[in-house]
């Protein structure tokens, strides 16, 4: 026989189960079954003498397909979420490509934001620019 507790209320069984599965029990309000989550099980020794009484459970839920299918659901609107984040950038990128034939201003600013996507290249024009400091890099 299992013992365990839900909301301070002793159940038993002579189903398999472990703390946080959900069980169907018979509620004290107009003999409903009522679902109970198992909060952590009781030795029997407990149980007999700490307790009144332990009410009945009726069934263990299966939980298993309802829960894969919440995790497929989730995985799935996750990539969603990465693809549209990806087409706005890729979006924006190309805005900023077709605008910036525009001014001179605009081209000048492009130049630095590819730039910064680049910080390799960038670093090598900073230091090529500036010789100095890049031998006190060296030292």
């Amino acid at each position: 026989m299992n013992y365990f507790v839900s909301e301070n209320i002793l159940y038993k069984t002579e189903l398999e189960v472990k703390v946080k599965d959900y069980v169907v029990v018979m509620s004290g309000y107009h003999d409903t079954p009522s679902i109970a989550r198992v909060e952590n099980m009781v030795n029997e020794y407990d149980a007999l003498t700490k307790y009144d009484s332990a009410d009945e459970v009726i069934d263990v839920v299966d939980m298993k397909t309802f829960n894969e299918k919440r995790e497929k659901e989730v995985r799935r609107r996750i990539l969603l979420d990465k693809m549209d984040d990806e087409m706005r950038t890729i979006k924006a990128l190309e805005t900023l490509e077709k605008y910036a034939g525009k001014s001179e201003a605009m081209t000048e600013l492009h130049a630095k934001f590819k730039n910064l996507d680049n910080p390799v290249q960038s670093d090598n024009s900073q230091q090529s620019n500036n010789p100095q400091q890049g031998s006190e890099n060296l030292v």
